[in-house]
């Protein structure tokens, strides 16, 4: 299985059974099968974590961050290297900080990204997407 990477859009559509949801499950039953896991950064599960809470509130953002580390998803710390790589790319498209994290990773992992932002196809060039 190819690496895929996350987005706070595609991770959100999967626990809040939004449109897209089954193509995530579907990506999480392989990576359960095999390695790789799927990878989100740890910027986009924050972006679900606050999604959440504010919709649902605090208790149930913490067991969505629970069902998250028993899931085959890997969080992938914002190090320097990869902040750089978003930085990068902020000042390259001009949209919001926070989406450049999942891009960044796909770049530097080589990985198609999983995404419901339509914005993502101007910071992906040259790797694939997996639309929901």
């Amino acid at each position: 299985m190819r690496n895929y990477v996350l987005d706070a859009r595609a991770s959100i559509a999967f626990f809040e059974d939004r449109p897209g949801a089954d193509n995530v499950e579907g990506l999480l039953a392989k990576a359960s099968e095999a390695e790789p896991p799927l990878l989100i950064s740890m910027v986009d599960s924050g972006e679900v974590y606050s999604a959440v809470w504010l919709v649902h509130g605090e208790e149930t953002a913490n067991r969505k961050l629970d069902q998250i580390a028993q899931l085959p998803i890997e969080i992938i710390d914002a190090d320097a290297s990869l902040t750089r790589a978003d930085a990068s790319l902020k000042a390259q498209y001009n949209l919001p900080y926070a989406d450049f994290f999942a891009a960044a990773l796909v770049a530097t992992r080589k990985a198609a990204l999983v995404t419901r932002d339509m914005d993502s196809e101007y910071v992906t060039s040259g790797h694939k997407l997996a639309w929901l």
